[in-house]
């Protein structure tokens, strides 16, 4: 349906508002490609995405927005190899994975996660988590859930040179469509030992902060 344009005025609708806005914006084309909850093969996957990228860059010539490649970083669905999904170094501005889990080597998603960023260090692409929060939600009123995910994910950052970070901060569930799946809690602000830490890490002088000239520097990058 995207390839045979049944998409376009959306497209356009998006390609619009980002003119108008000019902020940075990363744009994840079907996230979580690789996932078997999605169930995308990678002929029809690649021929979308690169429908809707040139769409914005070509036909709309949108220069505001990143596009993200984001792996579910775990078993691949029906057995495919990630790179089967991959649409092509001109396609493709930024790596990006899912972090629910923590990532000691007990983890079963971690061989996916180091794969997927030595794949990005082999395009040259920079990689950044685009979705991530403890799943279970976080122990209240102990640093439990600080030392077994938050502290761990960090260090996977400084590890691995992550980019960038996008958290999750979301009671999952009052939200109907994730009510039954028992992912907790994950709001930082509501426990305030993990809101602590949190802060005393993004406060460091890696992390860029918000300013006047934020917007300028993303775009620059």
């Amino acid at each position: 349906n995207t390839t045979n344009g049944l998409y376009d005025n959306n497209i356009d609708t998006l390609c619009n508002w980002a003119k108008d806005i000019q902020i940075p914006i990363f744009l994840r084309i079907g996230y979580e490609f690789d996932g078997n909850h999605n169930m995308l093969t990678p002929t029809e996957y690649k021929n979308a995405y690169r429908y809707i990228a040139d769409r914005i860059r070509l036909t709309n010539g949108v220069t505001n927005i990143a596009f993200v490649w984001h792996s579910y970083a775990y078993i691949p669905y029906n057995g495919y190899s990630v790179t089967d999904w991959y649409p092509g170094d001109n396609y493709v501005d930024w790596f990006g994975l899912s972090v629910f889990y923590s990532h000691p080597s007990t983890n079963p998603a971690k061989t996916y996660m180091d794969n997927f960023v030595d794949l990005a260090l082999t395009h040259k692409k920079p990689v950044m988590i685009a979705e991530a929060c403890p799943n279970g939600g976080i122990f209240p009123d102990n640093y439990k859930t600080w030392n077994e995910w938050y502290a761990k994910v960090f260090s996977y950052i400084y590890e691995k040179n992550i980019k960038a970070y996008s958290y999750i901060n979301a009671n999952w569930d009052v939200i109907p469509q994730f009510a039954s799946a028992n992912w907790g809690d994950t709001r930082i602000h509501q426990f305030p030992l993990i809101q602590n830490a949190w802060l005393n890490e993004i406060n460091k002088p890696r992390y860029m902060k918000q300013s006047a000239s934020l917007f300028g520097e993303l775009l620059d990058y």
